[in-house]
């Protein structure tokens, strides 16, 4: 719309964009995409994931309640020793 009704002011907002500008921001959209692919991994671990996650469904176990919970403390109160019977004992 601004092309039609007044391109004065779209040029006037691209006229001060020298190329060090346009390489910033191919860098910075460069860094995200990098960080998205390291945290949200590739199609392997998305389907791994999904996989864990319909085997919870399936066992009924979907919330932080009861069977999940129970597990993870006794793997911590297992993993450590002292450090952890200490933790459970506060639990």
């Amino acid at each position: 719309m601004k092309f039609i009704f007044c391109p004065q002011i779209l040029y006037a907002s691209v006229e001060g964009t020298t190329v060090s500008d346009v390489f910033k921001l191919a860098r910075t959209i460069g860094v995200i995409f990098a960080l998205m692919f390291i945290i949200l991994g590739n199609d392997e671990q998305w389907e791994e994931m999904l996989l864990e996650e319909g085997r919870l469904n399936e066992e009924g176990n979907t919330t932080m309640n009861g069977t999940i919970m129970d597990t993870i403390i006794d793997t911590a109160q297992t993993c450590v020793g002292a450090a952890c019977e200490s933790f459970g004992a506060e639990l």
